[in-house]
């Protein structure tokens, strides 16, 4: 394990016992947290073999590279960028400014690479957005605490702060104003049976085809599906909750009529409306 100092650890907290997990059965178990600022060439190279955990880092400002295997070219690390590291694997870090700060978590377990991987985040550093502080604060204070339901509340964070970098309200760029216009809009009216990809690109004033191309790069599912997913949801509480005709419930949950209301819901769930009711 080679480092360049030049860095400065704002703070930094580690799980009591690192050699062993908490007597508590967990999908994975909190390791550490850190926030940590470096200065221009500081550097950290880790070996494979070294860290037998998943590392979780969030850029806050300034630039920095990592390179994943001997070789290989380094990815650019900017600010609001995230990035993670597998249990085992090497890199290499390196700061390319005056200032380069990010905040991490770690966790391991039996399942923590699974866990991490099941995220289906790039392996190179992908834009999340700003960082999430104070959902590492939290973490960082449950840590101290140690109490059965910290530990269970940090893995909660783990995943709070995983589902972050992935979400959509990350950048406040137009494309996803439009796309956080458009969920709100089909939420809001997805009862209406007359609205499809035609009349909810005509009400956000852009073509079919780039509504779609938005909808699958953000969400991987096309305007239409969601919409279906959304009547869907509705079609199979009140099929749940209420005793309303199927004639009602096809209605309140933005179907034509109650005959296509009944195919979809058999194509779509392998269950006829009176099933998933018996089911209850």
């Amino acid at each position: 394990m080679k480092k360049q100092e030049n860095r400065l650890v704002l703070s930094s907290l580690h799980r009591p016992e690192l050699d062993s997990f908490p007597k508590l059965g967990l999908p994975v178990y909190p390791r550490s947290t850190g926030h940590f600022r470096r200065g221009i060439d500081s550097s950290e190279e880790i070996p494979s073999g070294v860290k037998p955990f998943v590392q979780f880092f969030w850029c806050i400002r300034g630039e920095g590279e990592m390179v994943r295997f001997p070789g290989a070219q380094p990815d650019r690390i900017r600010e609001g960028c995230a990035f993670y590291r597998l249990p085992q694997e090497q890199h290499v870090f390196r700061s390319l400014s005056s200032e380069w700060e990010y905040r991490w978590i770690a966790f391991d377990g039996p399942f923590a690479e699974n866990f991490m991987r099941s995220y289906n985040y790039p392996a190179v550093p992908f834009f999340a957005g700003e960082c999430p502080h104070e959902l590492f604060l939290e973490f960082s204070n449950r840590m101290q605490e140690l109490t059965p339901f910290c530990w269970r509340q940090m893995v909660a964070l783990i995943c709070s702060i995983l589902a972050a970098a992935g979400g959509m309200n990350a950048e406040g760029t137009l494309e996803n104003r439009r796309l956080q216009e458009a969920i709100r809009i089909c939420r809001e009216n997805f009862h209406n049976p007359d609205l499809n990809i035609n009349a909810l690109a005509e009400r956000l004033e852009i073509d079919r085809s780039t509504l779609r191309r938005l909808f699958l790069r953000k969400i991987n599912m096309t305007p239409s599906a969601y919409l279906g997913q959304l009547r869907l949801q509705k079609a199979v509480s009140l099929l749940k909750q209420t005793a309303h005709p199927l004639t009602r419930i096809a209605e309140l949950s933005g179907f034509h009529d109650v005959n296509y209301f009944c195919r979809t819901i058999r194509r779509t769930t392998g269950r006829t409306p009176g099933e998933i009711r018996r089911i209850g």
